[in-house]
């Protein structure tokens, strides 16, 4: 799945929302999909030859920078992969590297292709939006005043003070 849509628009925040509820579903179950979120804009790196580095010695080394404590991830992250199911939440897929862009592209690809007892979410914003990942996209829209009024009164409820901080944005 890719998560597109403009700046600010909540794509970072829906991927941490989907990582908070599946970490819930681990604590009730053992077997739920067990979140990672990885940031692509650490996805810069190549190898001896000039091509984007593998991805899994991308996730390697950036759960290792970013999870040093939980060396199951980065020390044996193969046999992790095949013992766990793992929701990768992908996010700024626009935020990698534009000179190796498709090549970097296509190599999530593959790598999602090639897993798919696991699930994949990318984010990335409308205007660098490539389709080159086979997978469907959901466009996230920004919210006009009338859902933000509305996600206000249900996030806080009705009351003198809801109204005081609408009162206070418009």
């Amino acid at each position: 799945l890719v998560l597109k849509g403009e700046p600010g628009t909540g794509k970072t925040l829906t991927i941490r929302k989907i990582a908070i509820r599946a970490i819930d579903e681990c604590l009730k179950d053992p077997h739920a999909y067990l979140p990672i979120i990885v940031n692509l804009n650490q996805y810069r790196y190549s190898n001896k030859n000039g091509e984007p580095e593998e991805v899994l010695d991308f996730l390697r080394r950036s759960l290792r920078q970013v999870h040093p404590e939980i060396k199951f991830l980065h020390e044996d992250l193969e046999s992790t992969l095949e013992r766990r199911h793992i929701v990768f939440l992908m996010d700024g897929l626009n935020e990698m590297p534009p000179i190796d862009y498709t090549q970097r592209t296509r190599k999530l690809d593959e790598f999602s292709k090639q897993r798919r007892r696991h699930k994949f979410v990318f984010s990335c914003r409308t205007l660098h939006y490539d389709p080159l990942l086979e997978a469907k996209a959901l466009t996230i829209m920004p919210l006009d005043d009338g859902r933000i009024k509305s996600f206000v009164q249900n996030y806080i409820g009705e009351n003198t003070t809801t109204q005081e901080i609408l009162d206070q944005l418009y």
